[in-house]
């Protein structure tokens, strides 16, 4: 049956990020980078669309999706999931980060990691 939370840690950074030689090291590129040579991913945008795709069939109404994204992208991802249809089509930015809902999702919060980032975003459908 649907699950009540999916947490999601998709590849978010692009080959241009800076990445410490310790992350380099011990992360798979295929984890990091969105844009890998054996992801089907060619972007970021395209994995959260993958990802908005995928949660639909699994996620309970009353569920939960948490998303880690990188420092910087927390507004932008959770305007772009909660203005992207579960198709795999994508949104244009929407200026201020909107923190509405749309297309069966919205933000539920922003949650920031042990340094005060950015870095989870939560979401919910949008009837509950």
């Amino acid at each position: 049956g649907p699950f009540d939370a999916i947490l999601c840690n998709p590849p978010y950074l692009s080959r241009s990020s800076f990445l410490d030689q310790a992350s380099r090291m011990y992360e798979p590129a295929l984890a990091l980078f969105a844009e890998h040579k054996h992801s089907a991913y060619v972007s970021v945008r395209d994995a959260l669309a993958a990802c908005a795709e995928s949660e639909r069939p699994l996620l309970s109404n009353a569920g939960y999706l948490y998303l880690e994204v990188a420092a910087g992208q927390a507004d932008d991802v959770a305007t772009l999931m909660t203005t992207m249809s579960g198709g795999g089509s994508t949104a244009s930015k929407v200026e201020g980060g909107s923190r509405g809902h749309c297309h069966g999702r919205r933000l539920v919060e922003i949650e920031r990691d042990s340094h005060g980032t950015p870095r989870c975003v939560v979401l919910a459908r949008a009837s509950t």
